[in-house]
Protein backbone atom coordinates (compact mmCIF):
# COMPACT_ATOMS: atom_id res chain seq x y z
CA UNK A 1 0.00 0.00 0.00
CA UNK A 2 1.21 3.14 -1.01
CA UNK A 3 0.06 5.90 1.47
CA UNK A 4 0.80 9.76 1.13
CA UNK A 5 0.11 12.36 3.75
CA UNK A 6 -1.24 16.26 2.65
CA UNK A 7 -3.08 19.30 3.87
CA UNK A 8 -6.52 18.89 2.96
CA UNK A 9 -7.78 22.09 0.95
CA UNK A 10 -11.72 22.35 0.30
CA UNK A 11 -11.71 20.41 -2.61
CA UNK A 12 -10.72 17.16 0.03
CA UNK A 13 -14.24 18.49 1.64
CA UNK A 14 -16.51 16.23 0.16
CA UNK A 15 -14.70 13.13 0.84
CA UNK A 16 -13.87 14.06 4.21
CA UNK A 17 -17.43 14.32 4.70
CA UNK A 18 -17.90 10.77 2.99
CA UNK A 19 -15.07 9.06 5.36
CA UNK A 20 -16.29 10.59 8.15
CA UNK A 21 -19.57 8.96 7.83
CA UNK A 22 -18.57 5.75 5.81
CA UNK A 23 -16.46 5.08 9.29
CA UNK A 24 -19.27 6.74 11.90
CA UNK A 25 -21.77 3.75 10.34
CA UNK A 26 -19.46 1.08 10.31
CA UNK A 27 -17.43 1.52 13.71
CA UNK A 28 -20.01 3.11 15.71
CA UNK A 29 -23.12 1.09 14.77
CA UNK A 30 -24.96 -0.37 17.87
CA UNK A 31 -22.42 2.62 19.67
CA UNK A 32 -24.40 5.67 18.60
CA UNK A 33 -28.50 6.17 18.19
CA UNK A 34 -28.97 4.64 14.56
CA UNK A 35 -30.44 8.27 13.66
CA UNK A 36 -27.41 10.11 13.73
CA UNK A 37 -25.73 7.43 12.17
CA UNK A 38 -28.57 7.34 9.46
CA UNK A 39 -27.95 11.23 8.69
CA UNK A 40 -27.01 11.37 4.67
CA UNK A 41 -24.16 13.59 3.62
CA UNK A 42 -25.33 16.95 2.75
CA UNK A 43 -24.04 20.16 1.13
CA UNK A 44 -24.08 21.67 4.86
CA UNK A 45 -22.22 18.71 5.75
CA UNK A 46 -19.33 19.54 2.92
CA UNK A 47 -19.73 23.11 3.55
CA UNK A 48 -19.31 22.67 7.25
CA UNK A 49 -15.86 20.84 6.55
CA UNK A 50 -14.59 23.58 3.78
CA UNK A 51 -14.75 26.44 6.58
CA UNK A 52 -13.44 23.97 9.42
CA UNK A 53 -10.36 23.14 7.14
CA UNK A 54 -9.87 27.43 6.24
CA UNK A 55 -9.74 27.86 9.91
CA UNK A 56 -6.12 29.17 10.79
CA UNK A 57 -6.02 27.15 14.25
CA UNK A 58 -6.94 24.00 12.80
CA UNK A 59 -5.19 21.40 10.65
CA UNK A 60 -6.29 18.87 8.67
CA UNK A 61 -4.51 15.86 7.11
CA UNK A 62 -5.60 13.45 4.60
CA UNK A 63 -3.89 10.11 3.80
CA UNK A 64 -4.18 9.54 -0.26
CA UNK A 65 -3.97 5.90 -1.98
CA UNK A 66 -3.62 6.14 -5.75
CA UNK A 67 -4.93 10.08 -5.49
CA UNK A 68 -7.98 9.04 -3.69
CA UNK A 69 -8.42 10.21 -0.05
CA UNK A 70 -8.56 6.68 2.38
CA UNK A 71 -8.50 8.66 6.16
CA UNK A 72 -8.07 12.19 7.69
CA UNK A 73 -7.26 13.69 10.89
CA UNK A 74 -7.86 16.84 12.35
CA UNK A 75 -5.79 18.82 15.46
CA UNK A 76 -6.52 22.18 16.83
CA UNK A 77 -5.27 23.72 19.89
CA UNK A 78 -6.53 22.39 23.11
CA UNK A 79 -9.87 23.78 24.72
CA UNK A 80 -8.94 23.86 27.74
CA UNK A 81 -9.55 25.81 31.39
CA UNK A 82 -7.67 27.61 32.15
CA UNK A 83 -6.01 27.56 28.19
CA UNK A 84 -2.99 25.05 27.53
CA UNK A 85 -0.58 26.11 25.29
CA UNK A 86 1.27 23.12 25.26
CA UNK A 87 -1.51 21.15 24.49
CA UNK A 88 -3.01 20.27 21.00
CA UNK A 89 -6.01 17.99 20.46
CA UNK A 90 -7.15 15.35 17.92
CA UNK A 91 -10.71 16.09 17.11
CA UNK A 92 -11.31 13.58 14.65
CA UNK A 93 -9.10 10.72 13.27
CA UNK A 94 -11.12 8.81 10.57
CA UNK A 95 -10.32 5.87 8.00
CA UNK A 96 -12.40 4.86 5.41
CA UNK A 97 -13.67 0.98 6.59
CA UNK A 98 -12.20 -0.79 3.84
CA UNK A 99 -8.64 0.64 4.55
CA UNK A 100 -9.06 -0.19 8.62
CA UNK A 101 -6.40 -1.92 10.14
CA UNK A 102 -4.35 -1.14 6.58
CA UNK A 103 -1.67 1.01 8.61
CA UNK A 104 -3.44 4.34 7.41
CA UNK A 105 -4.73 5.46 10.88
CA UNK A 106 -0.76 4.83 12.23
CA UNK A 107 0.43 7.00 9.02
CA UNK A 108 -1.83 9.78 10.09
CA UNK A 109 -1.09 9.38 13.64
CA UNK A 110 2.43 10.03 13.12
CA UNK A 111 1.78 12.74 10.64
CA UNK A 112 -0.54 14.82 12.72
CA UNK A 113 1.74 14.76 15.44
CA UNK A 114 4.42 15.75 13.66
CA UNK A 115 2.36 18.66 12.63
CA UNK A 116 1.97 19.42 16.25
CA UNK A 117 5.53 19.15 17.11
CA UNK A 118 6.05 22.08 13.95
CA UNK A 119 3.07 23.97 15.52
CA UNK A 120 4.87 24.09 19.16
CA UNK A 121 2.87 21.80 20.95
CA UNK A 122 4.69 19.18 23.41
CA UNK A 123 1.38 17.22 24.12
CA UNK A 124 -1.53 16.13 22.63
CA UNK A 125 -5.10 14.65 23.78
CA UNK A 126 -8.29 13.54 22.28
CA UNK A 127 -11.73 12.00 23.51
CA UNK A 128 -13.06 8.56 22.18
CA UNK A 129 -16.31 6.87 22.95
CA UNK A 130 -16.03 5.03 25.87
CA UNK A 131 -17.55 2.15 24.22
CA UNK A 132 -15.64 2.23 21.33
CA UNK A 133 -13.00 -0.50 22.16
CA UNK A 134 -11.34 -0.42 18.73
CA UNK A 135 -9.98 3.22 18.59
CA UNK A 136 -9.15 3.34 22.56
CA UNK A 137 -6.82 0.66 21.60
CA UNK A 138 -5.72 1.28 18.48
CA UNK A 139 -4.77 4.80 20.53
CA UNK A 140 -3.39 3.14 23.32
CA UNK A 141 -0.92 1.26 20.72
CA UNK A 142 0.18 4.58 19.33
CA UNK A 143 1.48 5.34 22.80
CA UNK A 144 -1.84 7.42 24.29
CA UNK A 145 -2.40 7.06 27.97
CA UNK A 146 -5.70 6.92 29.34
CA UNK A 147 -6.68 10.00 31.55
CA UNK A 148 -9.17 9.73 35.07
CA UNK A 149 -12.43 11.17 34.17
CA UNK A 150 -14.90 11.42 31.32
CA UNK A 151 -17.55 13.90 29.86
CA UNK A 152 -20.95 13.28 27.99
CA UNK A 153 -20.80 12.83 24.48
CA UNK A 154 -24.50 12.53 23.83
CA UNK A 155 -27.55 12.06 25.66
CA UNK A 156 -29.67 9.45 24.54
CA UNK A 157 -33.21 8.62 26.08
CA UNK A 158 -31.43 5.26 27.82
CA UNK A 159 -28.36 6.39 29.01
CA UNK A 160 -25.51 9.42 28.26
CA UNK A 161 -22.94 8.17 26.05
CA UNK A 162 -19.44 8.92 27.57
CA UNK A 163 -16.29 9.87 25.98
CA UNK A 164 -12.55 9.39 28.28
CA UNK A 165 -9.53 11.17 27.40
CA UNK A 166 -6.10 10.05 26.48
CA UNK A 167 -3.17 11.97 26.55
CA UNK A 168 0.84 11.84 25.02
CA UNK A 169 3.61 13.40 25.81
CA UNK A 170 5.57 14.26 22.23
CA UNK A 171 8.67 14.96 23.97
CA UNK A 172 10.82 11.93 24.48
Amino acid sequence: MNVSIEAATAKDAEAIANIHFESLREGYAGKLPQEYLDMPVTDWRINAWKKWIARSKVRTLVAKEDDQNVGFCTLQPFNENPPNKETAEIVALFVQPDKWRHGVGVILCKGIESEAKAAGFSKLALWVLESNENARNFYKAQGYQLQTGDRIFLETANEPLLEVMYRKSLVQ
